[in-house]
């Protein structure tokens, strides 16, 4: 019997070279070693004077690796496709359709894509693999960061990072572009200023751009969409459209509140079942989100139901739902989102039953962590912004108001008129 050709990145597992994808979880199968991308692309120049120089990661579809672009001396991130899958269609165009969504989409919170080209290889004549040169992304995953909080997160920070999001996904549904792969692992949090949490939204090699689309072929055993995250309309194989990213956004605002998603299970079939045919759990009851005030709470809920038209319409309306939500919950702005310190810090309050911290945070060592930048979409939803300087004036001092301040220049200009007139002899006195 021969040796398994493909191997499953995700669950291990391994088959025949001609199985393109795991039955168990829809990944793409790949047979490259690391060790072979490594020595076969570290060193390789591309155009653009961009020179690969480290090998970051392997996934189920490509290589990524960290370049070094020479004439503006900047780090970039170039995602490659195994070399065994671009002699099929449907992952090539995948790969493509990133590129070509996260180009359209111009929004801090979206990753940025540089170029896109095709590399050969030097040594056969095997057909070139497409790349994408990306910005360079220094911090972790959403995942990571859950892993690293224990499995849940403040409430704070997770309104905060899910706000952001919102706003990156609303600026695709305004476009018409769906991302229907929204999960903990294609949310990066990397430091911006003062916010150790800003969100780049990667991947979007399963959206779809209108209707153009719409009749990609599916594949037995592929998934559109990680299982737990993804909708039910979806997992009863219906067309998808904004509803269903709000359903991935309200599953990770979950997973971040209740340290797990509404519905777990060893095998994507299992989970698919149970969202068509089960209505989600509350976060109510849930150990570590039985304290997250009712307005969030009921808006989480009705977003994870079943039917898409009982769910907001879009990313961007979730975001101006959720920060009426957190308002009527007595989050403010400066407890959600990062300002610049140049005037001083502005301290973040924390609610009592935020039971997870990130070792090492500054709220770990006693201390609150800095606010966050409001997005442009969902501000308005928080209320008005304080305006003027709230800095008391000092004591014994009393503070001038607008016509005071006119009063004393005007005083000081006649008594310095006064002063040069006697110096020169009076005031029709000449000079002498």
């Amino acid at each position: 019997m021969p040796e398994p050709e493909r191997r499953c990145a995700k669950c291990g597992a391994t088959y025949g070279g001609d199985v393109l994808f795991c039955p168990a979880d829809g990944t793409p199968l790949t047979s490259r070693p690391v060790a072979a991308e490594v020595e076969r692309f570290v060193g390789r120049s591309l155009p653009g004077d961009v020179t690969l120089e480290a090998l970051l990661g392997v996934g189920a579809m490509a290589s990524v690796f960290r370049g070094r672009q020479a004439g503006l001396e900047r780090d970039v991130a170039v995602k490659i496709l195994h070399h065994e899958l671009v002699n099929n269609p449907l992952l090539v165009a995948r790969f493509r359709r990133e590129a070509r969504a996260a180009a359209r989409i111009r929004h801090p919170n979206v990753v940025e894509v540089v170029g896109m080209g095709t590399l050969g290889n030097e040594q056969s004549s095997e057909p070139e693999q497409p790349y994408l040169v990306l910005e360079y992304l220094d911090g972790l995953t959403l995942r990571s960061a859950l892993g690293a909080a224990g499995g849940a997160l403040p409430l704070a920070r997770a309104l905060g990072i899910v706000l952001e999001l919102c706003d990156a996904v609303g600026e695709a549904h305004d476009l018409g572009i769906v991302h229907r792969d929204l999960k903990p692992e294609n949310v990066m949090l990397v430091r911006r200023g003062d916010d150790p949490d800003f969100v780049k939204l990667v991947d979007f090699g399963l959206s779809r751009l209108g209707d153009v689309e719409a009749g990609l072929e599916t594949h037995a055993g592929a998934v559109l969409g990680t299982a737990r995250y993804l909708s039910p309309e979806g997992a009863r194989g219906e067309a998808v459209g904004p509803a269903a990213d709000v359903y991935a956004i309200a599953t990770i605002l979950f997973e971040c509140l209740a340290g797990r998603t509404p519905f777990e299970g060893d095998r994507p079939v299992a989970i698919l079942v149970k969202k068509t045919s089960e209505a989600a759990p509350s976060l109510a009851s849930c150990e570590l989100s039985r304290d997250v005030p009712e307005p969030i709470r009921a808006l989480v809920d009705r977003s994870l139901a079943r039917e898409p038209a009982e769910r907001p319409r879009d990313a961007r309306a979730f975001g101006q739902e959720l920060g009426r939500a957190a308002a009527l919950s007595g989050l403010g702005e400066s407890e959600l989102f990062a300002r610049p310190t140049l005037l001083g810090k502005r301290s973040s309050a924390r609610l009592p039953h935020a039971r997870t911290q990130v070792l090492g945070s500054p709220a770990a060592l006693g201390t609150a962590s800095p606010p966050r930048q409001p997005p442009s979409g969902v501000a308005g939803a928080l209320g008005p912004k304080p305006t003027g300087s709230t800095l008391p004036p000092p004591v014994g001092r009393p503070a001038l108001g607008r016509f005071g301040v006119i009063f004393l220049c005007f005083a000081l200009g006649v008594l310095g008129a006064l002063g040069i007139a006697s110096h020169v002899g009076g005031c029709g006195g000449g000079v002498p």
